[in-house]
């Protein structure tokens, strides 16, 4: 059921329609992830992505493997590994080399009762040359549990920094719950 709600917008009275969040667990590929009920899913074939949802130019996109021993980047102890103080060259070594530009901002750990830890960050990038690249936004949870590593990455994109910036203020509220939400199955 959907409710609709009196909303006041650029003053305008509008109904709004809240819809009810859904709730994605993936046991195949490890993972659970919660996101507002009216974000298209897809389900890409090939490639790492396992999920991908979204909506007006954002797109957020899930993928988990199993930990790869032969991965550039090594350790003995994945809780150590996440739970550790993170600096903006970690970010890059992990996941900065997919990125033209990639500047590293509002990290933090979140932790689970259970002791399960995501590692969190926002990064502003650009894709291809600063001037005339793509500009972009990403609000990024990623984590390690056992044997496997996933990560979810909520994107906005845009032709400049400012037009990226004025419209990720006006859906930062799902993309957190979304992020927020990411969590690995137990390997």
């Amino acid at each position: 059921m959907h409710t609709l709600l009196p909303a006041i917008v650029g003053g305008i009275l509008l109904n709004v329609q809240l819809v009810p969040d859904k709730t994605v667990h993936d046991a195949d590929n490890g993972f659970s992830l919660t996101f507002p009920g009216n974000f298209p899913i897809e389900r890409p074939t090939g490639g790492t992505t396992q999920l991908q949802i979204g909506g007006d130019g954002l797109i957020c996109q899930v993928s988990t493997s199993r930990y790869n021993a032969s991965a550039p980047i090594k350790f003995s102890d994945p809780k150590k590994f996440i739970e550790k103080g993170w600096s903006n060259d970690d970010w890059r070594d992990v996941i900065g080399a997919a990125y033209s530009t990639a500047d590293f901002s509002n990290q933090g750990l979140q932790q689970f009762p259970s002791g399960y830890a995501v590692r969190l960050t926002d990064i502003d990038f650009t894709l291809g040359d600063k001037k005339l690249g793509l500009h972009g936004h990403s609000r990024i949870a990623l984590s390690i549990r056992g044997s496997r590593f996933g990560y979810v990455n909520c994107t906005l994109m845009g032709k400049s920094a400012e037009d990226v910036l004025s419209r990720w203020i006006w859906i930062v509220g799902p993309i957190e719950k979304i992020v927020r939400s990411f969590v690995l199955d137990p390997a």
